[in-house]
């Protein structure tokens, strides 16, 4: 299915004023640099999730939240380069099949408003999907068919087409749902494989399905590679303090052991990361819990913006690309 989307023009980029609700506070900030050329639209958006439904909520550069799915069943977002679309997973209307929150078994296009949502293809399971840096391609980690064990990592056309199985981990490996990471040069995707408890991240390439181990760790999630492609970044459980905490490493994308970069930040997800700072949620527990987006780095870290998790806990994040140009 083709589809057009038009361009807007180029500016400079707005800035993220923060809303009038935000509590002032020693780390924050008053303004959030990420936002695209031209846009009103939202550039941050993020999955909320409960016992009974999913979906997706958008946060625009005026700070205003927006929902961008009310159906219930909608994740795993994804900005095409430009921001004006998003890509997205979706239980298929009436169908929802079994899980609550039921389980993604197709993918979606919307404008990134949440506007003129339309399905691209359906599969058994989507477990996650993201868009290549070009944009005329997309990643999904699933399932095709049913009847037979042929989960993994798939590569499709945008707009649905082509869909072809690239890659399959071998023995008791798995394929963990956490979006696969798309190096800058569409060549290869950072996934998360785990076997007996264990993590190792791993680079595929999209096109023949090669993969090569880049770093094992106690746990992975939410995977950026660094703008040059030189470093792969996630967030994983390190000890703090006599307990584990949530921070942000970074590896050599050929390989090596990894390194923290950003220390006691309680990160839970990140967002994207160009090698020396990082788009990243952190969670902290008063008499509930308190969301803040930061824009943090080895240097230090600015809470710039709070964002309201209604009901629910958040489970994934994208940030559109041309939002960090």
């Amino acid at each position: 299915m083709a589809r057009s989307r038009l361009r807007r023009p180029a500016v400079l980029p707005a800035l993220l004023i923060l809303c009038a609700s935000c509590t002032a506070g020693p780390e924050r900030d008053d303004t959030l640099p990420p936002s695209c050329p031209g846009s009103d639209d939202p550039a941050y958006a993020y999955t909320t999730a409960d016992d009974s439904a999913v979906n997706i909520m958008g946060l625009r550069p005026d700070a205003e939240l927006v929902a961008l799915t009310t159906d219930g069943g909608s994740s795993s977002p994804s900005f095409t380069p430009d921001g004006t679309s998003i890509v997205f997973a979706r239980a298929y209307p009436g169908q929802p099949g079994a899980s609550s929150p039921p389980s993604a078994d197709s993918v979606w296009i919307m404008n990134a408003d949440g506007s003129d949502p339309q399905e691209l293809m359906r599969m058994t399971t989507v477990d996650s999907v993201s868009v290549s840096p070009d944009g005329t391609r997309m990643v999904v980690i699933g399932q095709q068919r049913s009847d037979r064990p042929d989960g993994g990592l798939y590569v499709a056309d945008i707009d649905g087409r082509a869909l072809r199985r690239v890659h399959a981990p071998p023995g008791h490996q798995v394929l963990f749902g956490d979006a696969p990471a798309w190096s800058p040069d569409g060549s290869e995707v950072a996934v998360v494989v785990t076997a007996g408890g264990q993590f190792a991240v791993y680079a595929v390439s999209v096109s023949d399905g090669s993969a090569r181990e880049v770093t094992r760790s106690a746990s992975v999630s939410h995977m950026s590679w660094s703008t040059d492609g030189a470093t792969v970044s996630f967030v994983a459980l390190v000890p703090r303090r006599g307990e584990d905490g949530r921070a942000v490493v970074a590896v050599d994308a050929a390989g090596g052991e990894s390194r923290r970069v950003v220390s006691d930040i309680d990160a839970s997800t990140m967002a994207s990361a160009d090698g020396t700072s990082w788009l990243a949620h952190r969670i902290s527990f008063e008499d509930v819990p308190v969301h803040d987006l930061l824009l943090t780095g080895a240097a230090g870290e600015t809470a710039v913006v709070a964002l309201p998790v209604p009901d629910g806990h958040l489970v994934s994040t994208a940030l559109a690309p041309c939002a960090l140009r």
